[in-house]
Formats: C-alpha cells, structure tokens, sequence
C-alpha cells in the first residue's frame, strides 16, 4: 500500500476503504439499470437517489470505472422514466412531484459532471 501525500484520501488503504463504501451504491445503480421496477416511485426510488447523492460526494475523491457518462445517462433515464411512470400512483401533491422530479434530474447532473471529471 502506499501513501504519496498528506491528505485523508492520499493513500491506497484510504482509497480502498472508499471503495468499499462506495461499491454497494454503485451495485445498486447498476440493479436498477437493470432492473427498472426498484426505481418506481416509492422507499426503493428514494433509496436510488440517495446513492446517487453520496456517490456524488465520495466520487469528489474516488473513481469507479463503473461510473461512466453513458452508466450515468443509463441510470438517470431508467430512474426518471421509471418515476414518471409510477408517481401518480402516489398522488402526490403537484407542486410536490415537480420539486422532486427537479431534484432528482440536478443529482444525476452533478454525478455525471463529476463522472465527467474522471474521464
């Protein structure tokens, strides 16, 4: 293992322990890919975007190669045609669903943009 600097992430044992903690969020991307239904706008929508926020902030340190711009892009159109697909189900106030939607298009920008920086 080594260590080339000072900071908290500058070392392979750091690094390695953020992958640890980051590779249960990127299986859970990848399961939604490939599997649309866990992204239906209820607890499992939530918890997908969810990874996709701490994902944002642990790849400001840590690059996955399963996030690349087209997994991202993949993963972003599966979540929301999937949560437009199944909001309503919900009925959920409008002013609501429109917030939320804005929120969750904002999130995957930011991973793309950061996803974008690694490349």
């Amino acid at each position: 293992m080594g260590t080339w600097g000072s900071g908290n992430f500058d070392s392979d044992d750091a690094l390695d322990y953020l992958s640890d903690i980051a590779n249960p969020l990127v299986e859970k991307l990848m399961e939604v890919v490939e599997n649309p239904e866990l992204a239906d706008a209820d607890e499992e929508s939530n918890h997908c975007m969810a990874a996709v926020e701490i994902l944002t902030m642990l790849s400001q340190y840590y690059s996955d190669t399963r996030l690349n711009p087209q997994f991202v892009a993949d993963c972003r159109r599966t979540v929301l045609t999937q949560w437009d697909e199944t909001i309503d189900e919900l009925d959920p106030d409008p002013d609501y669903k429109v917030a939320r939607r804005q929120v969750m298009e904002q999130s995957f920008d930011k991973l793309l943009a950061v996803v974008k920086h690694w490349q």
